[in-house]
């Protein structure tokens, strides 16, 4: 809100208040970092366009606004929906259309590379089946993993490959 004064070379003075109100603007779009699964629905906005700025003016993430985003869900897949909100700085020359403040953006959730720790990688045969143990270093907490031998039971002499099991929802690699 401004005062304006109008002065008269005869000394009256005249003053009236004028309000200016903020420019509505609406989102345009919205883009998300793609990201390795973590176990968590976070995303990570990169940039947000918009419609309605004045005068070829352009808002810059982090000084004019803020916007954070959250993926539909937390597994991996490829163009995966995410809720982007948008938070304007205050005391600007803009405010959000009726539209509102959130959009829809498309980002990536990549498997996590599993890291295997392998605690026996050999025993001496005595006609028993042996465990062969390892464990996961990087796995997101809940996440579990079950190593099965491939082929026999492991009771003779030989090399034997243990395969991991229980990766799901494709949210691991190996």
């Amino acid at each position: 809100t401004y005062t304006l004064t109008a002065s008269h070379t005869n000394g009256r003075t005249i003053q009236k208040q004028v309000t200016v109100k903020p420019a509505e603007i609406s989102i345009a779009s919205a883009t998300v970092q793609d990201k390795t699964y973590d176990g968590n629905q976070d995303a990570t906005v990169t940039g947000v366009e918009f419609t309605g700025l004045v005068n070829g003016e352009s808002l810059s993430l982090g000084t004019d606004y803020t916007a954070t985003a959250t993926f539909a869900d937390k597994n991996v897949g490829d163009s995966k929906s995410a809720t982007v909100t948008v938070t304007l700085k205050g005391g600007g020359n803009y405010t959000f259309a009726q539209s509102g403040n959130t959009t829809n953006a498309n980002g990536t959730i990549r498997p996590l590379p599993v890291v295997l720790n392998w605690e026996t990688t050999s025993f001496t045969y005595d006609g028993s089946a042996k465990t062969v143990t390892a464990k996961v270093s990087n796995a997101v907490d809940g996440d579990t993993f079950t190593l099965t031998y491939e082929g026999n039971t492991g009771t003779a002499v030989g090399n034997y490959t243990a395969k991991v099991t229980g990766l799901g929802n494709d949210n691991y690699t190996l």
